[in-house]
């Protein structure tokens, strides 16, 4: 028993780096291309929550998906590794 919970604690804080990783590099993205643009306000939006309605102009949603894409594209792209020659 106690190995199950030693390793659902791992799982539980292992989620929790990788969720707080992802947000931060989210939010990063989002100061980025607000300070970019010249946005004051960059506001999350999910069903049910403060933000009731949004004119579809002012979605920069694919924006910021193409601009983290892009990147993770050149920084995968450097990354590459040559496989090794005997």
């Amino acid at each position: 028993m106690m190995l199950q919970q030693q390793l659902e604690q791992e799982l539980f804080d292992t989620q929790n780096r990788l969720t707080l990783t992802g947000v931060t590099r989210i939010q990063k993205y989002c100061r980025d291309l607000a300070l970019t643009k010249g946005y004051d306000y960059v506001l999350s939006y999910q069903l049910g929550g403060q933000v009731l309605f949004c004119n579809p102009k002012m979605d920069i949603t694919d924006e910021l998906i193409n601009t983290m894409n892009a990147d993770y594209d050149s920084t995968s792209a450097s990354a590459t590794v040559e496989p090794a020659v005997n």
